[in-house]
């Protein structure tokens, strides 16, 4: 039987669009299923090489065994040429990080208070047999990395450190030392490509998943058509910057 300090190593999958991920990914030890696919805004597949997408997705089910197996390290090796700018959005000071939120709905199980103009996505995740959303954010990356997204599920910090690969230029997304009393069974990334219009606006069709406005029970809204900043300021598109760009060109 395997310990509970038991190391699980990603190697990856196909992601929806077609472009190249390392395909181990089911063999690996503790992985029960995993997907990964970028896609539009209506929900279909993202197919254009070098494009934004409206949302990255990596989904991970775990094979756990109280007291036995559990996720202690993951490594995801995101395809070549995949890229993401952690410049398009502010950070999220390590003090906000590590402090509550207090939410407009009462009983937020987030041990985060980040401000709203770092999120970058969501994480749904089944700790226990309870599934609940969060939000997903930008966060001053640690000396040597090239950036850092987290999320705080019921006050347990989970951080992915991003690292730069020197055999082909790509990017691993690295969690590390999951604590051992977390009984994460599964965990689902949503990753905006593009969080924010620009220096004055965000993007406000995340809005019903941003901040306060997450409903954690449900992934949807506290209130319908909650707005983060109210109506913003249309900004040029040289203005945008987007977090996520796919690969400009499909793998070999």
């Amino acid at each position: 039987m395997r310990s509970a300090r038991t190391r699980l190593l990603l190697l990856g999958a196909v992601i929806a669009c077609g472009l190249c991920w390392p395909a181990a990914a089911q063999a690996a030890f503790g992985i029960a299923g995993f997907q990964a696919a970028a896609k539009r805004s209506d929900g279909s597949a993202e197919t254009q090489a070098g494009a934004h997408p409206y949302v990255l997705d990596a989904a991970f089910d775990l094979e756990t065994e109280a007291g036995t197996r559990r996720l202690r390290d993951l490594t995801v090796h995101m395809p070549p040429g995949l890229l993401i700018n952690p410049t398009s959005v502010n950070d999220c000071a390590e003090v906000d990080f590590r402090t509550p939120r207090s939410s407009i709905k009462p009983g937020s199980l987030s041990g985060e208070r980040c401000p709203n103009s770092s999120q970058v996505g969501v994480v749904r995740v089944d700790v226990g047999g309870t599934v609940r959303w969060f939000g997903l954010f930008n966060l001053v990356p640690p000396f040597g990395t090239t950036a850092a997204i987290g999320a705080s599920p019921f006050g347990t910090p989970l951080v992915f450190d991003v690292q730069a690969r020197e055999a082909d230029a790509g990017l691993d997304l690295r969690l590390q030392n999951v604590p051992q009393g977390f009984d994460l069974r599964s965990i689902h990334l949503t990753i905006w490509g593009t969080p924010w219009w620009g220096n004055a606006r965000p993007n406000e069709t995340h809005d019903p998943q941003r901040g306060n406005c997450l409903d954690e029970a449900t992934g949807g809204s506290v209130a319908s058509n909650c707005q983060v900043l109210g109506p913003g300021i249309q900004e040029p598109e040289s203005l945008i910057k987007s977090y996520v760009t796919l690969p400009t060109t499909p793998c070999g």
